[in-house]
């Protein structure tokens, strides 16, 4: 799917700008019946492709940018080489003087096949037959009458205009510039497994530094009591996601300046990546990496790996010990002034009906209650909080904050707030505060004043 995407964006950059040779040969039909060779050689793969924007080379399984050493879409690149293992010679023109076949189009491609570089020229396409013009440097007075005999899915009004969208393609292939066929993935760029590291630390201006422990599976500093830890090479991988390259600078004398962020792998090797967000005074995301004279321009979107923090490798839940599938029943408590509390049940967890065991509670909102216990349990909008904290103090008056709600459940100790911008519930067993965003347009502080009411003496 990704190599077709790619393939059909390359197709269309150009094809409003084409122009087809209206025809330079007369009676050229009756020579395209039946392909009679394949232009490039099939018995041997292609180990090299160059143009006058990159050249590529396979080495071993896996093709790279030769000035860059930086590893190619191997998807992309094996569907491109396809397409030029595919081009059939269908008849030829015998011509000293052949301007004409590459007036419009005269763009050079090389390829190297069991050790042999191979040199041709693509020109011109014919509107009436969609064949188009290929001439082999070999036979300078030899102009090749070919078509593209791989498969291109793409809307087409007729098999003719199905050929020409294969002409455009080719040409467009031929005439891209270099980072379109990198492999936009950091680490599969820069060749670096990520099943063979060991630590990893991130340091960057916008939090303090830690560090990944991928054999034990633990952040340095811990994380705090009670809080599980997210799987890292899932969390790593959607940071890289987040990093497209879209340049390699590789000529110049080049400056860098502010430094913002720095990664350190440690495995077989160690790595050091370091983002800047100056290169001659111009600003934008330049990467320097070990071992490299390049620099690497890189597009970065939120929550890029470069400027992750230790709790996005956490899962910032409450923790319960118990096992919620076999809960019949729930029985809490709840109090505005942590002084005197009302017990509460649930006992039809699926119609989720709070019953009051205090005579003195004359009302139960069940909205209020639902909205409560998703927060609790980690439901709804609720499922992780933006944040957390190690609570200060062993009492719930820790700092003497006024809360919305004491609670007491499962044996464990809770305070609620909203404030204006988070949600606040304070776990006094674990002792970590977790803090909540919230749809700001649907509650306000003071919502949970009408969660039930006491009837006054």
């Amino acid at each position: 799917m990704k190599k077709n995407i790619f393939l059909t964006f390359i197709l269309s950059c150009l094809i409003t700008f084409a122009y087809f040779s209206e025809e330079v040969m007369k009676g050229e039909k009756k020579d395209l019946a039946r392909m009679k060779s394949r232009l490039i050689d099939s018995s041997f793969p292609i180990t090299e492709l160059k143009t006058k924007n990159y050249h590529f080379i396979l080495k071993g399984k896996l093709w790279i940018e030769k000035s860059t050493n930086w590893r190619i879409d191997q998807e992309v690149l094996t569907e491109i080489i396809n397409i030029f293992q595919n081009l059939g010679r269908y008849s030829s023109i015998e011509k000293k003087e052949n301007k004409e076949y590459f007036s419009e189009t005269k763009t050079q491609f090389d390829v190297l096949v069991n050790g042999i570089w191979k040199k041709y020229i693509l020109g011109n396409a014919s509107k009436i037959t969609g064949s188009f013009y290929i001439k082999d440097l070999d036979h300078e007075d030899l102009v090749n009458i070919c078509l593209d005999e791989s498969l291109l899915q793409v809307i087409h009004k007729s098999e003719v205009d199905l050929k020409l969208k294969k002409y455009l393609r080719l040409k467009n292939i031929i005439n891209s510039k270099v980072s379109n066929f990198f492999d936009h993935n950091l680490l599969s760029g820069l060749q670096i497994d990520l099943d063979e590291i060991t630590t990893m630390t991130i340091d960057n201006k916008a939090n303090r530094w830690f560090s990944l422990d991928f054999s034990e599976m633990k952040t340095s500093p811990l994380a705090l009591n009670g809080i599980k830890y997210r799987n890292f090479f899932n969390r790593v991988m959607e940071g890289i996601e987040k990093v497209k390259i879209t340049r390699i600078i590789s000529h110049g004398k080049n400056v860098l300046s502010n430094p913002r962020s720095r990664i350190n792998f440690k495995g077989k090797e160690e790595l050091n990546l370091k983002l800047y967000s100056g290169l001659n005074g111009k600003y934008g995301n330049y990467l320097k990496v070990d071992g490299r004279n390049d620099i690497i321009e890189v597009e970065l979107k939120d929550s890029s790996l470069f400027f992750l923090n230790i709790q996005d490798f956490w899962i910032k839940k409450i923790n319960y010990d118990i096992d919620f599938k076999k809960l019949n029943e729930v029985n809490f408590k709840i109090s505005f002034d942590n002084r005197k509390f009302f017990d509460f049940i649930i006992n039809d967890l699926e119609s989720f009906k709070v019953i009051p065991l205090d005579k003195k509670v004359s009302f139960v909102s069940n909205t209020h209650m639902n909205f409560l216990f998703n927060l609790l349990f980690n439901l709804a909008d609720f499922k992780q909080a933006h944040y957390t904290e190690k609570l200060q103090g062993d009492s719930v008056n820790f700092n003497k904050k006024k809360f919305d709600l004491y609670i007491r459940l499962f044996g464990k100790s809770f305070t609620v707030k909203i404030e204006d911008d988070f949600i606040l519930v304070g776990d006094y067993n674990d002792k970590v505060l977790f803090k909540f965003k919230y749809n700001q347009g649907q509650i306000e502080p003071g919502f949970f004043d009408k969660i039930f009411t006491v009837v006054k003496k």
